[in-house]
């Protein structure tokens, strides 16, 4: 098949865009934010379980709070999937939850000169969150933009359709 045959978001340009985005994002915040990632949420588990085996708790906590607001943007943006479903095409959709990806970058961007870094990561693994959770395939096939991190996406959006 042809790739102009395929959705806009199924193409090979605009996955390449959002693979770009999120490694950015990741390394943004990875070094700019404290060493954590926004949307790498393996490396943060690894960099939690290291920092936890040395006791250093705070240190740890860290990593839980961009986990966890990953793990709730994952939720929203379910949710959203769900409000939207009934929509002509998925494109409409999309361009509701890219809406809301920009408005989290947005902020993050806009706290983090007046927040804590912490604050700042969870605004945008919440952003991250969005793009693993909307944009999943590539041609007709499974696509991750983030690396190892479906996991705990999966774990997030069955945790939501288990409570319907």
């Amino acid at each position: 098949m042809a790739d102009n045959q395929y959705p806009i978001h199924e193409r090979l340009p605009f996955a390449s865009l959002l693979t770009m985005a999120a490694g950015s994002l990741d390394a943004y915040s990875y070094l700019a934010h404290g060493q954590v990632f926004a949307g790498l949420q393996t490396g943060n588990l690894i960099l939690f379980g290291i920092h936890l085996g040395r006791l250093e708790f705070l240190n740890a906590f860290h990593y839980v709070l961009s986990i966890l607001a990953f793990f709730i943007g994952t939720i929203i943006v379910r949710i959203l999937q769900y409000r939207f479903a009934d929509m002509p095409t998925p494109v409409h959709r999309q361009r509701w939850i890219l809406i809301y990806a920009i408005l989290f970058l947005l902020i993050g961007w806009g706290a983090s000169y007046v927040a804590p870094s912490i604050v700042v990561i969870m605004f945008l693994s919440m952003a991250a969150a969005a793009e693993l959770q909307e944009f999943r395939k590539l041609k007709g096939v499974s696509f991750t933009p983030l690396m190892m991190t479906g996991n705990l996406r999966k774990l997030a959006e069955a945790s939501f359709d288990s409570i319907l």
